[in-house]
């Protein structure tokens, strides 16, 4: 920076005595052209002065030699003195100036140093600080706006899967009988497949004959079922039976099938009551064995495949007569038998009705009828639109089920249609005689 200085210095007082010297030359009395001897019988009408001896050279032409090198010499030692003075006086100038200029620039340079600097070095850094913070906050917008789209595709997924997953309290309900009401079909087939088998054993009852038969049966009813008003009065127990509760059992369809939902065989009294309510309508009676010396005749082969007939007929009956009742034995369990007492509780179900293990049958009713009015069922689908079509696959699955108890009914229905047309057929017809039938009476 002082090098640079001192050259600009330099090139100041050049400068300066180069102006000085040209404006000497132009502006001297001596040089000017308004001071300029005119003389033109010697100049011939040229300018006869000089710029730098002035009209010294003029004079020694017109006065002789002598005078004009005096005259040059005056002349030249004012000129140098002039000079000497005026550079002198161009050197203070310039050096005043250059103190002001140097005083100017150290001015400017502690400005620059300690103040515009600093305040460009802290305007950048305020700069870059505003513009990071800036995109910082672009870039918090940015982020933001991604936040809040994922926070809204989030909120979306997870309303969807709430309506999608969240079950109603109704589909709990029909979900939560599901096992109950499968084991409850189990034991509804074994009883159903067993109980016509222990009515085949009748026969061997007592001493193994009809009039044996018929004695058990009497002794029952004298001890369960006999009503003292019945037949006038006049009774096989005057003195009622020994079984309180139970009297007319034997009789009572309505009573002890079709108004029961449940009819609780594990109580041996109730379990007995319902066989001879069936025994009474399907086979009251039984025919006596065939004696073993008959077997041997063609009489009495004939007589046992009748009875062979018969009974297999008869099984059709039991059959169809405890598919009705198995449909209505315990089974589902005492989990199940809470949710459906809640709601048969909502229905209006006297409670002295309910049982804490219902049958298929109960489960089925519940679902299928009870369940619509207890008064909470529309208000419980309210909740999700969902739990409208969940409620849909219920009533299908329901329905499904009934459809298939429609359909085994129907099975029952025709068997039970063939073994009435196979009887009809034995009465209008005679035993088989070679090879054909022949009408009885022929």
């Amino acid at each position: 920076m002082r090098r640079f200085g001192g050259f600009k210095l330099l090139f100041v007082v050049f400068g300066f005595f180069a102006l000085f010297t040209l404006g000497y030359t132009a502006t001297s009395v001596v040089t000017s052209d308004q001071a300029q001897a005119q003389i033109p019988s010697w100049c011939f009408n040229m300018s006869c002065t000089s710029p730098f001896t002035g009209v010294a050279v003029e004079l020694g032409i017109i006065m002789g030699r002598t005078f004009t090198t005096g005259m040059f010499y005056v002349v030249g030692s004012l000129s140098v003195y002039f000079a000497v003075a005026m550079a002198s006086f161009d050197l203070q100038v310039i050096q005043a100036i250059s103190a002001t200029l140097n005083k100017w620039l150290d001015f400017w340079n502690t400005m620059w140093r300690y103040n515009m600097e600093p305040a460009f070095q802290d305007m950048t850094d305020q700069l870059t600080t505003m513009n990071t913070d800036q995109a910082r906050a672009i870039g918090s917008f940015a982020d933001m706006m991604d936040k809040n789209r994922a926070i809204r595709k989030l909120r979306e997924e997870q309303v969807r899967a709430h309506r999608e997953l969240s079950p109603g309290e109704n589909v709990c309900v029909a979900a939560s009988t599901m096992g109950g009401l499968v084991q409850a079909s189990t034991f509804s087939r074994t009883y159903n497949a067993l109980a016509p088998q222990d009515m085949l054993r009748r026969q061997h009852v007592g001493g193994g004959s009809a009039q044996a038969d018929m004695a058990g049966r009497v002794a029952r009813y004298a001890t369960r079922y006999c009503d003292p008003a019945e037949n006038a009065g006049i009774t096989l127990c005057p003195g009622g039976p020994a079984v309180p509760g139970f009297i007319g059992a034997d009789l009572d369809v309505a009573g002890r099938v079709f108004a029961r939902d449940t009819i609780d065989i594990r109580d041996p009294n109730v379990k007995q009551a319902v066989d001879d309510l069936v025994q009474n309508i399907a086979e009251p009676f039984v025919p006596d064995p065939v004696p073993e010396m008959s077997l041997t005749g063609t009489g009495g082969a004939e007589a046992f495949l009748q009875r062979q007939s018969r009974q297999a007929k008869r099984q059709v009956i039991y059959d169809n007569l405890y598919h009705i009742i198995s449909r209505r034995i315990p089974g589902s369990g005492l989990e199940v038998g809470t949710y459906v007492n809640e709601v048969r509780l909502e229905a209006g179900m006297d409670p002295a009705l309910l049982v804490n293990n219902p049958s298929r049958h109960e489960v089925l009713e519940v679902m299928a009828n009870e369940r619509y009015r207890t008064g909470k069922y529309a208000v419980r689908m309210m909740t999700e639109p969902e739990h409208v079509e969940r409620e849909l696959a219920v009533q299908e699955g329901i329905k499904s089920m009934q459809m298939a108890d429609m359909l085994d009914l129907m099975d029952r229905y025709s068997l039970l249609v063939a073994a009435r047309v196979g009887d009809s057929i034995n009465k209008r017809y005679g035993r088989v005689k070679q090879g054909q039938y022949q009408e009885v009476g022929q």
